[in-house]
């Protein structure tokens, strides 16, 4: 894993949608954390999340990860993302979880995310994040059922 401030680790918004574009099916993400990562300010957003309608995306830009509808959900994420920024480092994990969509429809989502820190060219912090579909992925405790 490489740390957030080696000159070579560097985003680029190019390189993210050759890579959103191609392999990661539109499923990844960049957030500018504030200083104290109290804020994780959405810059970019890609159109594959399933749970969410375009017209979310396409307004997204801007606001903080945690001002989504499933504010539970969105603050769970924030939290790993607050994770890879304080230590500087990667973050690999799995999800499984129940996200409200914006018609008020409970989605079950698997899948496994990475977040990396990164830097933007002028230098300011950026945490890109990625995920792909794992159904594989069932960290529910033992016994419980799905409704």
């Amino acid at each position: 894993m490489r740390h957030v401030r080696e000159k070579n680790h560097v985003f680029s918004t190019e390189a993210f949608q050759r890579l959103v574009d191609g392999p990661l099916r539109r499923r990844a993400l960049v957030l500018a954390p504030s200083d104290d990562a109290r804020n994780l300010m959405i810059t970019e957003w890609g159109t594959g999340y399933r749970t969410y309608s375009r017209s979310w995306l396409a307004h997204s830009k801007g606001l903080n990860l945690e001002d989504q509808r499933d504010v539970a959900f969105a603050s769970k994420a924030a939290v790993s993302y607050r994770v890879a920024w304080a230590e500087h480092q990667c973050v690999l994990e799995d999800v499984d979880a129940r996200v409200l969509d914006e018609a008020g429809k409970l989605n079950h989502v698997r899948y496994t995310r990475i977040i990396i820190p990164m830097a933007a060219a002028g230098g300011q912090p950026v945490l890109m994040g990625a995920s792909v579909v794992n159904p594989a992925v069932d960290i529910r405790p033992k016994g419980l059922q799905e409704p």
